[in-house]
Order: structure tokens, then sequence, then C-alpha cells
């Protein structure tokens, strides 16, 4: 398991983000996320990826989409 990077804070995206994905025992996708969340989905995409980046989330590319979750 790859340790998180601390963070001072989210950005309310960031919140709406972790707040579906934990309530989600499923992987999301982009268009899921950013849809549960009500945020644009570049919006989503970018802070996905912030949160990828910093070990928060996990992905997996799946086709034409990728899909998201929180590890246990």
């Amino acid at each position: 398991m790859t340790e998180r990077r601390r963070r001072a804070n989210f950005d309310i995206y960031e919140e709406k983000i972790l707040e579906v994905l934990y309530k989600h025992p499923v992987s999301l996708s982009t268009s899921e996320v950013a849809d549960k969340a009500d945020i644009a989905w570049e919006t989503a995409k970018d802070r996905l990826e912030d949160l990828w980046e910093d070990h928060y989330i996990e992905r997996e590319d799946k086709g034409n989409s990728i899909e998201w979750w929180i590890e246990d």
C-alpha cells in the first residue's frame, strides 16, 4: 500500500467526490462520479486525478473509461 500524502484540507469538489466514493462500495466511472457529486465532468476528472496522484483513491482503466474507488 502506498502511503497517502498529508493535506491541510480538500476543496469543495474534492470533498464531494470523496463523499460519493465513500458511499459507494463499487468503483464508479468519471461520469458517474461527476453526476452523483453534481459537478462538471472536467472538474471531476481533474480532482479525481489529483486525489489519485496523492494516493487518496484508486483507479483502473477500463476501455474508454476510468473506474475510481477508495481502498478500504
